[in-house]
């Protein structure tokens, strides 16, 4: 039953995604439109790709940041799951949830050039890795 409240929270949300596309799109389509010529609608279709170019790289710079910072960490925490054939699903579920909180911290502490905790989780079998990769394809 969660399961679907999530599910239909994340389709609304894909949905109001993809209507302030559309909306952005056809606010954009309508600029270009009361432009000139085709000389001045180039330069704003350029305008757009390198703003969204932009940030692009510096998102992805930011990343990398973040991926260096916890790759390099100078203290590590392995978590063994070997055990977790005896947990039950509920129990796989939260320890799921336990990774993201954990790997969400990490990261916004890398971003934030804090001192960083790398992770390592050992011993996945096919059912925590279904349900991890469902978090973080």
């Amino acid at each position: 039953q969660i399961g679907e409240k999530n599910k239909l929270k994340r389709a609304a949300a894909k949905a109001r995604r993809q209507q302030k596309r559309e909306a952005r799109f056809a606010s954009f389509s309508a600029h270009l439109a009361s432009l000139p010529d085709d000389a001045a609608r180039e330069a704003a279709t350029m305008a757009v790709k390198a703003k969204a170019r932009a940030e692009r790289d510096s998102d992805r710079a930011t990343r990398r940041k973040m991926l260096t910072a916890l790759r390099d960490a100078q203290q590590r925490v392995c978590i063994d799951c070997a055990w977790n054939g005896d947990m039950t699903v509920k129990e796989i579920k939260s320890l799921v949830k336990q990774f993201a909180h954990c790997y969400a911290a990490a990261s916004k502490a890398a971003c934030a050039e804090k001192p960083v905790v790398g992770l390592t989780v050992t011993g996945v079998d096919a059912i925590l890795k279904e349900k991890l990769d469902a978090v973080s394809p």
